[in-house]
Order: C-alpha cells, then structure tokens, then sequence
C-alpha cells in the first residue's frame, strides 16, 4: 500500500482517501480488510458499503485500482533493477518489518555494509 491510502492507514491523513476498505481489500488482501474493520470501520459504515455494493459483479474504480498497482509495482521493479545495474544493493523493507522488527532490519543493513566494505 501506498500513497494516500497508506498515509491515512498511518494517521497522516485525517480524510480517507476515495477508495473504500471495501475496495481495496482485492489488492492489499485479507489481512489488511480485518484490520481496517477492526480499527477503523463501525458497522453502520460497513452496512452501508455493502448495501451500495450488493449485487455489484465489478467495479471500474478497482479495476483502475488494480491497473494503476500494477503500473507502480513494474516501474518500482525497474528502478530496483536500474540501481543493481549501477552496483547497489537495493534492500525492501515493510512498514511491518520496521515496526515489528528493527533489530533484523538494522543487522540486515549492518550485514550489507560489512560485506561492502
């Protein structure tokens, strides 16, 4: 996730953005759908998404969503691979993994500088 989506998610947008939890879950998957209900989505919101949606078999916005996703991932993919070119060495990172983890992600940029230098 990124983009205003990802800004709301972290409470740096007060407004969330166009696209509903609803929408978005095909693309950032389950997980990030309980959450969102969990944290973010009282039942009346979550009646009304599914009263607007019911009996919907698409929705051109997701598949825009979808395309636009698609796009991001395959230009951050060759700009990764433009930066392995020129000899860096492109570590990925989650908001999870720095959350959740820091000490891995520290002795994993640790471990890339040891074996550089």
């Amino acid at each position: 996730m990124s983009g205003p989506a990802a800004a709301f998610w972290h409470r740096m947008l007060d407004e969330p953005p166009t696209c509903t939890v609803l929408e978005a879950a095909p693309v950032a998957g389950p997980r990030f759908l309980d959450r969102a209900l969990q944290r973010h989505v009282g039942f009346a919101e979550l009646h009304a998404a599914y009263c607007r949606h019911m009996g919907a078999r698409g929705n051109r916005g997701m598949g825009e969503l979808l395309v636009a996703c698609a796009d991001r991932f395959a230009a951050d993919r060759r700009k990764g691979n433009a930066l392995g070119t020129a000899g860096w060495v492109l570590l990925r990172f989650t908001w999870a993994d720095l959350t959740g983890a820091p000490e891995l992600v520290v002795r994993r940029v640790r471990e890339v500088l040891a074996a550089a230098a």
